[in-house]
């Protein structure tokens, strides 16, 4: 497409079941990271270390973390969202951490019960905590294209949470747009503003758009982002704001930027897309003790 390589973090398995009614067995949950890995998708976001109370499709990050040994898969992250979570994720062995910031006030009060402010504090301690514990860290800001509630969310907000992150050693910033509001124009320009502050174009998390998430995707390569949140199916969805759309599907995407950008097999994605389907369909009803 374009020459360049591209690359697709797998986020189905937290992004994707926190969503779901239901609770998919742990021993299927890592045949999941198996086959996904079979397929060629090296950058897994395994889990979540997060309340069961919250979010309890993934009450069983620790045990599902034991069966894929995230020690010796380098590429396998999980994500944090407090002090606790992180200590959590480094006893279980990952060597790389997603984290999120809210650019929005009511989403950060919902999904982090902290103001922006106390949440960027908080993530700057715990980037710069991963760091020295040597993990690499993702730091990302959800709602950095609008919310739903707020409306729209000023760049320069966006600006200061990049800056924020950045300046505490964050491997690299993600930009979220969380329930689809992005367009075109605020890809291009929020990627840009962000590159402004670090050197570099930032990763994407894209949910989908009707009719527009491939629009969202041109405008992304345009501007020079090379690696995207992906969800096999494109399952997924904030479980803490009042509008959830699906995420940016990977078998979508891989067909989109082609093998050679990606260097991975759309037939290969396509069986891993339809595993997951089965797996998602399997799904138990989540018991009083998850609950």
């Amino acid at each position: 497409m374009t020459g360049r390589r591209f690359i697709i973090t797998e986020v189905s398995l937290r992004d994707g079941l926190q969503e779901l009614d239901g609770f998919v067995p742990t021993a299927e949950k890592a045949e999941c990271v198996r086959r996904f890995a079979s397929a060629g998708l090296a950058e897994i976001e395994v889990t979540s270390f997060v309340r069961p109370d919250r979010v309890p499709q993934l009450a069983d990050a620790a045990a599902l973390s034991a069966l894929v040994d995230p020690v010796a898969h380098p590429g396998y992250s999980a994500l944090v969202l407090n002090a606790k979570g992180l200590e959590r994720a480094l006893a279980a062995g990952y060597r790389a951490v997603a984290l999120a910031v809210s650019a929005s006030e009511v989403h950060s009060n919902d999904n982090l019960g902290r103001s922006v402010r106390e949440a960027t504090g908080a993530a700057r301690a715990m980037v710069a905590s991963a760091k020295a514990a040597g993990v690499r860290v993702r730091a990302g800001i959800s709602m950095a294209f609008g919310c739903p509630v707020e409306g729209e969310v000023p760049v320069g907000r966006v600006e200061t949470l990049v800056r924020a992150l950045a300046a505490e050693g964050a491997d690299e910033i993600s930009l979220a747009d969380t329930v689809g509001l992005a367009t075109p124009a605020d890809v291009l320009e929020r990627v840009a503003a962000a590159a402004a502050v670090t050197g570099r174009a930032p990763a994407l998390h894209l949910h989908d758009r009707p009719g527009g998430i491939l629009d969202n995707v041109a405008a992304a390569v345009d501007a020079g982002v090379t690696h995207f949140d992906c969800s096999l199916t494109g399952i997924g969805g904030c479980p803490f704001s009042p509008v959830a759309v699906g995420n940016l599907a990977t078998e979508t995407l891989v067909e989109a930027l082609g093998p050679e950008a990606t260097g991975l097999d759309p037939a290969a994605i396509a069986e891993a897309a339809a595993f997951f389907s089965r797996v998602i369909a399997r799904a138990e009803p989540i018991s009083a003790e998850r609950a």
